[in-house]
């Protein structure tokens, strides 16, 4: 297995330049659109990375709701903390150090477990372990919504037309996404799957091709 913590560390400014991105904006949007969140509800984003899916999430839970942003990686939740910050959301939201593997909060702690790019870093094993954990720390009719890099489905042609609706330096970020897929890849089908084995219920694939990239797979689901 990779030294994921040392990988993504490497990688943290690059991580932060997405948030500039149109492509990458539309992928939280529609995270937060799916999610159906609630003014005042309790929000987990494991691997929140520079914390702009958490910060978006906070918008929406607001003053009487709780985001807290889990990331192994110090550089990623230090940058996490100052954009907070920048954005006005320091009091609704929190970011700590921890493992998907082991979420460090008790049972039935969230309303919404959310996850952006984070679960092809981990094994087919350790992608069940993480999942098996979205689901213990959601409460009774808590819902997940995730988002990750599968197996590519479509041929790479499809990638390029896809992308030539964006600026150059967006298509040659998806061209390096594409290149440096070095990890545990699951077909959407075996993470449809996964959801399930974990206790999963009303497990869906959200398609938008207008916004999310082929190379990409939303699920929502629902802890009964």
């Amino acid at each position: 297995m990779k030294d994921v913590k040392k990988i993504f560390e490497e990688h943290a400014e690059g991580i932060q330049h997405l948030a500039g991105m149109s492509f990458y904006e539309q992928i939280l949007s529609t995270l937060i659109e799916k999610s159906e969140l609630k003014p005042g509800e309790t929000v987990l984003d494991v691997g929140s990375g520079s914390g702009w899916l958490a910060i978006k999430a906070a918008r929406w839970v607001g003053e009487t709701g709780k985001v807290v942003g889990l990331d192994i990686t110090p550089g990623m939740l230090k940058r996490a903390v100052h954009n907070a910050s920048v954005e006005g959301v320091s009091r609704i939201c929190e970011f700590r150090e921890g493992s998907a593997l082991e979420i460090p909060f008790p049972n039935e702690s969230f309303d919404l477990v959310l996850s952006n790019l984070m679960l092809h870093a981990l094994s087919e094993d350790e992608k069940q372990v993480a999942l098996n954990e979205f689901y213990r720390v959601l409460k009774p009719n808590g819902r997940a919504v995730v988002c990750d890099v599968i197996l590519f489905e479509v041929p790479e042609e499809t990638l390029a037309e896809w992308s030539k609706r964006y600026p150059a330096e967006e298509r040659v970020m998806l061209r390096h996404l594409v290149d440096h897929l070095e990890w545990s890849l699951a077909s959407a089908s075996k993470l449809l799957e996964m959801f399930s084995l974990a206790g999963f219920k009303d497990i869906e694939r959200i398609e938008d091709p207008e916004k999310i990239p082929p190379l990409l797979c939303i699920v929502k689901a629902s802890r009964q």
